[in-house]
């Protein structure tokens, strides 16, 4: 557990130190959880000069939420994140940076009104998705679109992303974007 918790810490600090430029960079967290990119996030900015800066998340589970805004103002951030489908968030390309650890629950295993919010996100970037990807890539393309012109998408992705033939849509709009 010690060896995974680590492995955690130093992967979200190389995205977070990856992504973020500036101590005034908009972050997001789509998939908040108890917010490990989110603290690393803030560590960033700080270092960067930010004072006391403002992170954004959402996260289905109220208390996963409430563990992560406990973290983030003890790392010394300003959380606002929000309790919900990720996939019902108004798009708002606004963010510098969108960062985390997307769920990979294969579409097989979701039903009813989650997978069509699923798949009606990433359609509102174009991609059909077919039933045998991930709720990772809904995940990446819908947050994707919550970047502003030059973003940087920061996210932990299995490596069929890079290589099955559902996820060739995926591809070509993360090269197109």
């Amino acid at each position: 557990a010690a060896f995974s918790k680590r492995s955690a810490f130093c992967i979200a600090s190389f995205i977070a130190n990856w992504a973020i430029h500036t101590s005034t960079d908009r972050v997001l967290e789509p998939s908040t959880g108890d917010a490990e990119f989110l603290v690393h996030a803030v560590k960033r900015l700080r270092d960067l000069g930010g004072q006391n800066p403002s992170v954004f998340g959402s996260e289905l589970h109220e208390w996963s939420a409430e563990e992560g805004r406990r973290r983030v103002v003890e790392a010394g951030g300003a959380p606002d994140i929000t309790v919900g489908d990720f996939f019902e968030r108004p798009i708002s390309p606004i963010h510098d940076a969108v960062v985390g650890n997307p769920p990979y629950i294969r579409f097989q295993d979701v039903t009813g009104p989650q997978r069509a919010r699923a798949k009606a996100a990433a359609l509102r970037g174009g991609v059909a998705l077919s039933g045998l990807a991930s709720a990772g890539a809904a995940f990446t393309i819908a947050a994707s679109l919550h970047l502003r012109p030059g973003g940087r998408l920061g996210f932990v992705l299995p490596a069929e992303l890079l290589t099955a033939n559902y996820a060739s849509e995926v591809r070509k709009f993360l090269f197109e974007r």
